[in-house]
């Protein structure tokens, strides 16, 4: 049974074969209702220690089904052997003692077990006469065949297929296997309360095994194809599972009663009549849905999607107008912008219309704000700041978050009444899931008022000629152009792994440098963060030095990709006698490592060899061993705005202007007038210019280290151009070393439509979670971007279940 430390995860005990009925939510055990169990106090510890081991996988298999004799064996193929001990003796050689044992199969062929570093406990188990069972690869040795320090077995092992773990903290591998089977199999009746009750139902149309079946098949397998199968379905389980936390709102917000707006005929004419321009076929269509939205007795979440310059802003200051003019509170809006130039750049559009309707608006700011207005004035134009100097909520009604994708989760939490709405043209991955699995509405503006002509080109960094030489023609031109940087200063810093595959810039091919960090610098300390502009002064050195000293240490990774061949690896090895050396293989939706494998390991058979396909899937599953990537690129990042600003200056005086997000509000204003008037029409800023920039003329745009930049900042940099009809150019300039960061900004380069950029962003980050993250992968199961075509496939079939449902 349950040690006392595994009862305190587990509340309840059942059996694996008892009810397995999804959607079951009220059970007792022992005539004990389940609320009244005494552990359901821990019933959120227990409940995530369930989840974790249900996502849980073996990292491989050990068939042990079958006891190999000599005649069978091959060479670096596991095998199982029975063998009875006929003699033994201590050899004692330069390296030490080594136990020399000799032994039988049970057809009477003799073999070898050479056991190195051996301990008292295997010189007492093999005497003479003593029968066990040695697993290990056998190797031919002085025409017999040789286990080396193999590993011993009991007939209790043998018999069936055994999963093997990683080991978790101090649990070895056995241990993790006893402790996930028992919490899996005493917590069977309840693990299907976990997920939604269609799960299953989304299994048989992917046709994979149910849960129930897929738990067994993955800790009890019967064959090594249905334990491989089951993995998928407990992936697909675990995007399920995803899927629907990411949906839940808080209790408080979907119980909270709040007055609805009411939309006359009168009030509707009176709020389009104050636009300075009529709606466009696709904002009417979208203004008609919110409208029908904001008049719901509960508190909505609104996304309003549209790529850049399409009209966004007229829906939500329709929606504002609407709040703040209803006849019944709450009736105070807050429109929140991520920076002071666009705040204030909203409130001069918001105010005229507001006007002709008799509404004040207020703006907040680091410099522009009277505490005793915020109580007086409906309709208020501000950074995140704003948000802190609410005193009474209950009296707003309506916040709008421009540019959402430059906030952090925890700004948008709001009180329960209170509606919300997001705008973007490339929302942040979380907020993307949100809408895309059902927590959210959608509205699209999918016209243009303007059609947008932008050129776009991806340069190498160290051959920018093709940028430069369109910034010198726009600007001859008595056009506009900016540059943009990712950093004002190189502060970016990260944590050196122990050991870890160095890209280093100057090594031709696919090659990399094996690295141990505490051999680096005697200063550096791998667990503290180092930034990387120091990095690169240490490692780039020291690499060089280690690369030409010992080249050994440089090793050839392998891109599992077309041109990829297992058979011609496997030939070549087998000639060069190297079929012990371990290889490095490269998935490229998995860049941030190598995949270790035995060159042996690529054999299928005795002449055969793998597959590329199967090698992926083999480091998809991550049943390989992997070591960190770190790449020169990621050192080598281009200069910072300011160590770039002499060179600008130098060559365009008189025409350069600077701004970045450390200026003071008077000094950015000055900047951009002096952009807006041509009087400096080169603008170098940082990445503060993705929003609020709107001036006409703007026709190059330039981003200096657009490698280091995510999708929804490139696509809205891009959008600074070509804004009025007129055409636009724009230059993504990355590491030529890093050819995957390349194709990345080719990709992003090719595409015009943002939200397909948004949802590469989101396949490449990861959604974040239902806590603050709002990217990055937190399954355990699942990676993004390596299992995108199935998590799309997954939740195109969810939407399609809740559909019918609901239907």
């Amino acid at each position: 049974m349950l040690s006392e430390k595994q009862v305190q995860k587990i509340p309840i005990n059942g059996s694996f074969s008892g009810l397995f009925q999804a959607g079951t939510t009220s059970y007792s055990v022992n005539g004990l209702a389940v609320s009244d169990h005494p552990l359901q106090k821990r019933n959120d510890q227990w409940r995530d220690s369930l989840l974790r081991a249900v996502f849980t996988l073996p990292m491989r298999y050990a068939d042990r089904r079958t006891l190999w004799n000599i005649p069978e064996f091959e060479e670096d193929t596991k095998v199982y052997v029975k063998g009875t001990v006929i003699s033994k003796r201590t050899v004692h050689s330069k390296k030490g003692p080594f136990l020399d044992v000799r032994l039988k199969d049970t057809l009477g062929h003799e073999f070898q077990i050479l056991w190195f570093n051996f301990r008292a406990y295997q010189e007492k188990i093999l005497q003479t006469g003593n029968q066990h069972i040695f697993a290990g690869k056998p190797k031919r040795k002085n025409a017999l065949w040789t286990l080396f320090n193999p590993e011993v077995l009991s007939a209790a092992d043998m018999g069936s297929i055994q999963p093997i773990y990683r080991k978790e903290g101090k649990e070895h591998s056995e241990q993790v296997k006893k402790r996930i089977r028992l919490l899996i199999k005493e917590s069977a009746t309840f693990i299907p309360a976990l997920f939604p009750a269609y799960l299953n139902q989304v299994l048989q149309l992917l046709d994979l095994p149910a849960l129930e079946t897929a738990l067994r098949d993955t800790h009890w397998p019967s064959d090594l194809e249905s334990a491989y199968l089951a993995h998928n379905s407990l992936k697909v389980a675990e995007m399920l599972w995803h899927m629907e936390t990411m949906t839940q709102h808080p209790a408080s917000r979907v119980t909270a009663i709040r007055p609805v707006l009411q939309f006359s005929q009168a009030q509707q004419q009176r709020l389009l009549e104050a636009l300075p321009f009529p709606l466009s076929a696709s904002q009417q269509k979208a203004w008609a849905g919110i409208q029908q939205c904001l008049s719901q007795p509960r508190a909505q979440d609104l996304l309003i999607l549209g790529g850049v310059g399409s009209g966004k802003s007229a829906l939500a200051f329709l929606a504002a107008l609407a709040q703040a003019t209803a006849a019944t509170g709450p009736n105070q809006v807050l429109l929140i912008a991520p920076t002071v130039i666009l705040a204030s750049q909203l409130y001069e559009n918001l105010l005229g219309i507001a006007a002709t309707l008799g509404l004040g608006v207020g703006l907040y700011g680091r410099d522009k704000y009277a505490s005793d207005t915020l109580t007086h004035t409906r309709l208020w134009v501000g950074t995140h700041g704003l948000l802190t100097t609410v005193n009474n909520w209950d009296d707003i009604g309506l916040v709008v978050m421009d540019e959402e994708h430059r906030f952090g989760k925890e700004i948008k939490n709001l009180p329960a009444h209170v509606h919300r709405i997001l705008m973007s043209a490339t929302p942040i991955p979380n907020t993307l899931a949100q809408q895309r699995f059902g927590a959210m509405q959608l509205f699209r503006i999918r016209n243009d008022h303007h059609q947008r002509s932008v050129h776009s080109t991806v340069l190498p960094r160290n051959a920018p000629q093709a940028a430069m030489e369109q910034v010198q023609k726009t600007l001859l031109r008595q056009r506009k152009a900016i540059v943009v940087y990712a950093a004002v200063q190189e502060r970016e810093s990260l944590t050196l792994p122990e050991q870890f595959y160095f890209l280093h810039p100057q090594l031709p091919g696919d090659q990399a440098i094996r690295i141990e960090a505490r051999h680096i610098h005697p200063d550096l300390d791998p667990q503290q963060p180092i930034e990387t502009g120091k990095l690169a002064r240490v490692l780039l050195p020291y690499s060089e030095n280690l690369a030409r000293q010992n080249p050994q240490v440089i090793e050839r990774f392998y891109r599992l990709n077309k041109t990829f061949s297992a058979k011609k690896i496997l030939e070549g090895a087998d000639q060069l006698e190297l079929i012990e050396q371990d290889l490095l293989l490269y998935d490229k939706d998995q860049p941030d490592r190598f995949f270790l494998a035995p060159i042996s390991w690529l054999r299928k058979g005795k002449n055969g060899a793998l597959s590329t396909k199967a090698i992926l899937s083999a480091c998809q599953q991550e049943a390989l061993p992997a070591m960190p990537v770190l790449r020169g690129a990621q050192l080598l990042q281009g200069k910072s705005l300011e160590s770039s600003r002499t060179f600008w200056e130098q060559k365009f005086p008189g025409k350069t202007a600077f701004l970045h997000g450390q200026m003071t509000d008077s000094e950015k204003a000055a900047a951009l007038e002096g952009f807006r008037s041509g009087q400096t029409p080169l603008l170098i800023a940082s990445n503060i210019v993705e929003v609020g920039i709107d001036v006409p003329g703007a026709e190059t745009v330039v981003v200096a280290d657009a490698d280091r930049m995510g999708v929804a900042s490139l696509v809205q940099i891009r959008g600074r151009v070509g804004r009025h009809g007129e055409p636009g150019y724009c230059f993504f300039l990355g590491s030529a070393r890093d050819r995957d960061a390349m194709q990345r900004l080719e990709k992003i380069a090719r595409e015009e439509n943002d939200e397909h950029l948004a949802i590469q962003d989101f396949l490449e980050r990861g959604f974040g979670s239902a806590g603050q993250a709002q990217s990055g992968n937190a399954a355990r199961l699942f990676r993004l971007p390596r299992d995108a075509r199935l998590f799309l496939k997954v939740a195109q079939i969810r939407a399609s279940v809740n559909n019918a449902t609901q239907a």
